[in-house]
C-alpha cells in the first residue's frame, strides 16, 4: 500500500498495490497518528484503487476494522476513488460514521481532492 500524506493540505492518500496486509494498516496507524497529534484532524482521505485487491488473511481485515473503528471520526471527509464495486459497499458504512463519503470514478483524483478542500 502506497501512503502519502499532503501536511499542506491535510489529506492523506493511499493506493493499494496488492492485497491489504495488516502491516500495512500499522504503518498507515503510525503516520496517521502522528499527522493527528502534531496538526489536528485530517480534512481527508483518499483511497485510490481501480479495484478493490482484497485481503492478504483475516488478520489484515481485523486491522483494516480497527483502523476505521479507531480513526474514521479523525477524518472530515473521505474520497473514495475506484471503478470497484465496492465502493457501494463502503458508501453504506456511512450510516455509521461521522465522516462522509463520496465515490469518484478511477480517473477522477482531482476532483477528489477537490471535493475535500471545499
Amino acid at each position: 500500500m502506497d501512503i502519502n500524506l499532503d501536511e499542506q493540505n491535510s489529506i492523506l492518500y493511499i493506493k493499494p498495490t496488492d492485497a491489504l496486509k495488516a502491516e500495512s494498516f500499522s504503518q498507515l496507524t503510525t503516520i496517521f497518528d502522528a499527522y493527528v497529534k502534531d496538526h489536528g484532524n485530517l480534512k481527508g482521505l483518499v483511497i485510490e484503487a481501480k479495484k478493490f485487491p482484497g485481503w492478504e488473511n483475516m488478520d489484515a481485515f481485523k486491522a483494516h476494522v480497527k483502523f476505521i473503528k479507531d480513526h474514521h471520526a479523525k477524518i472530515q471527509k473521505i474520497a473514495l476513488v475506484t471503478d470497484s464495486g465496492l465502493a457501494m459497499l463502503a458508501k453504506g458504512i456511512g450510516c455509521f460514521i461521522s465522516t462522509q463519503i463520496k465515490h469518484f470514478p478511477y480517473d477522477q483524483v482531482g476532483p477528489a481532492k477537490q471535493w475535500i478542500e471545499q
